[in-house]
């Protein structure tokens, strides 16, 4: 997913287009790596916003990597090692730096519904490492960054409706073009979107809503003359043209069909991607909604949290042949929702805090397993974190992606140095939070 997104980031500052046919990778030529195929020429395989937000980082980082990379380098071209190196930039300083970013706001929202501030920074850590955010967040993948907007977007207008921050034409404009921008990165966004605008409009009616509307146009015209100018029609979109044929199966032409049993078990509590099996935290998200409800603590956001998680989970469960996100880890396509879902679950730390806190810490364990052995992909087993991770954990101890790729790329570490290195690690940032915790 980031080869193919940020092949179109290089494509649009190198040549002023799309167009990615130098920078796919020949194997890619045949099995499709995400890329899309139109008139003779390929593009990358998703909706552009995701490739247009990382043009600053690469036009930054362009005239270093034109300097200091030579043109083959432990059998890598210099292509190639820049779209790596624009992957790892592109993820530090988008993905990952928002995805921290969206913690503080999810801090900062409890803090308008309970008091206790360790209740509401135990909800803010498990949500930062104990859901799939965690290991999405390591990647360039498009649904941690509309999830984010999304967040965002209901934060915002939360502040609005509560009078906090004026419900003015900046405002507005911001929120409707922030709503819009999260469809051009993950088209399936538009669920929730419309959920936030019918929120909107519950607390706000008013002419000046046309700001909103205003701001959602600008980014919506640009997606429509994107698909207009590379592919010939306002409403085709790359998923049409993937080069990988499983994807345009299963993705583009969507394939709806009446959720069966089969996926609203392996999406729910399945082993192999159930969504509270992977992040049992949210099993007490799921009651913290009745609970909440029950004692009339934000009905209208509780409501809307349910809706967006429902919504999203019947699309997900519609797609007859890509609801299991093929490999991924976990339930991929419902990693947008996690933001708002994490939210319940301080309702009920309130109530059975040891409870809350030994779950949790279950859950940061099962989501930092796919962080520490280097992929989200690869999880195609029935149960991969008891037939996969857990047995790589006990042959291998404590692991590290870039430590495994320098060992595996550059020079042998082997599995002891990279454990000691693990373990001062993470003793060194335990102190660190610790002194943060205790202050």
């Amino acid at each position: 997913m980031g080869d193919s997104i940020l092949s179109g980031t290089m494509a649009l500052i190198d040549k002023g287009n799309f167009e990615t046919s130098e920078y796919i990778k020949e194997p890619c030529k045949r099995t499709g790596c995400d890329f899309s195929f139109y008139d003779g020429k390929i593009y990358s395989g998703y909706a552009p916003g995701a490739s247009v937000i990382a043009v600053p980082i690469y036009a930054v980082a362009k005239p270093f990597f034109d300097v200091f990379i030579p043109e083959n380098f432990l059998g890598y071209s210099k292509i190639r090692i820049s779209i790596n190196l624009l992957n790892a930039l592109a993820t530090i300083f988008l993905v990952a730096l928002l995805s921290a970013f969206t913690a503080t706001l999810i801090y900062k929202f409890l803090g308008y519904i309970v008091s206790k501030k360790k209740d509401r920074l135990w909800i803010t850590f498990i949500f930062s490492f104990g859901t799939l955010f965690f290991i999405y967040s390591t990647g360039y993948f498009i649904r941690v960054i509309s999830g984010i907007i999304l967040f965002c977007i209901f934060y915002i207008l939360y502040l609005m409706k509560t009078n906090r921050i004026k419900i003015n034409k900046k405002n507005l404009f911001l929120t409707g073009f922030l709503s819009s921008s999260a469809v051009t990165i993950e088209y399936s966004s538009v669920l929730v979107v419309g959920l936030l605008f019918i929120y909107l409009i519950s607390f706000f009616r008013d002419k000046r809503i046309i700001y909103y509307i205003i701001g959602s146009i600008f980014p919506v015209i640009l997606l429509l003359i994107y698909h207009f100018f590379i592919f010939g029609d306002f409403f085709v979109s790359a998923y049409q043209y993937h080069l990988n044929w499983n994807a345009q199966e299963t993705v583009a032409e969507k394939e709806l069909e009446f959720p069966n049993k089969e996926r609203l078990w392996g999406l729910s509590f399945s082993p192999e991607k159930g969504y509270f099996f992977f992040m049992p935290i949210m099993l007490l998200s799921l009651l913290g909604l009745f609970i909440g409800f029950k004692e009339r603590k934000i009905r209208h956001e509780l409501i809307l949290i349910a809706l967006a998680f429902t919504v999203v989970f019947i699309f997900t469960a519609s797609l007859s042949g890509s609801w299991k996100g093929n490999d991924a880890f976990g339930p991929r396509y419902l990693v947008h929702t996690i933001p708002f879902f994490i939210i319940p679950s301080v309702f009920m730390i309130e109530r059975i805090p040891r409870i809350t806190k030994t779950i949790g810490i279950v859950s940061i364990f099962i989501n930092s397993l796919p962080v520490m052995f280097g992929s989200p992909t690869g999880s195609t087993l029935p149960n991969s974190i008891f037939q996969k991770f857990i047995p790589l954990l006990f042959e291998k101890g404590l692991k590290n992606y870039t430590l495994n790729l320098i060992d595996l790329k550059i020079f042998k570490l082997g599995d002891v140095t990279i454990n000691i290195i693990m373990i001062i690690s993470l003793l060194i940032i335990s102190g660190i939070v610790y002194l943060i915790w205790k202050k």
